[in-house]
């Protein structure tokens, strides 16, 4: 464990670009059988450094990395989905109950309306008012990698003022086959 751990303190690294104890107590450790040959490479290299400037060269190195790594990432993520307070969502169906066959269930239940906005991208999520499935409503907090928006706005036929049959007598959201 002793040689291990001398031997990550001691080993040049590419992000902050020198030793580990270098950086940290201004001197290599020395205490194995290729000291010699370390010395000898340190008197090459000249390696007799300010311990401020080595751990500013460090700092610059190290947020060079990772301006360059949240690149990476931005460019591999895109942004959640932002939601408002009611705004009717739809939430993805996760079915892990063993031995139900998933292909033919929908992959998403609701429409639910977003009922508050929470920290770090969560949301309050609630039966729509008159359109509730079960005996109690249904209270849950998700993420947007979770939700949908829903396309189609939910009217309560009485509010809009309308009928909900069309022109050829039938329902606005009456599916038919085609007759052959």
């Amino acid at each position: 464990m002793a040689k291990s751990q001398f031997s990550l303190n001691n080993t040049l690294h590419k992000t902050i670009g020198t030793t580990p104890s270098l950086l940290l107590f201004g001197s290599d450790q020395y205490g194995f059988a290729d000291d010699n040959l370390r010395e000898y490479f340190h008197t090459i290299q000249n390696l007799d450094k300010d311990r401020s400037e080595l751990r500013g060269k460090a700092i610059v190195k190290t947020r060079a990395l990772q301006d360059y790594n949240k690149q990476i990432y931005d460019a591999k993520h895109k942004k959640p989905t932002v939601y408002n307070v009611g705004d009717h969502v739809m939430i993805k169906n996760v079915i892990t109950t063993p031995g139900v066959n998933q292909k033919l269930a929908p992959k998403y239940k609701g429409p639910y309306i977003v009922n508050s906005v929470l920290n770090h991208d969560r949301y309050v999520i609630k039966d729509i008012e008159g359109f509730q499935i079960t005996q109690r409503p249904f209270t849950g907090v998700f993420g947007p990698e979770r939700l949908k928006l829903c396309q189609k706005r939910i009217e309560d036929p009485e509010e809009s003022g309308h009928s909900s049959d069309s022109k050829d007598g039938r329902d606005d959201h009456d599916v038919r086959m085609p007759e052959l």
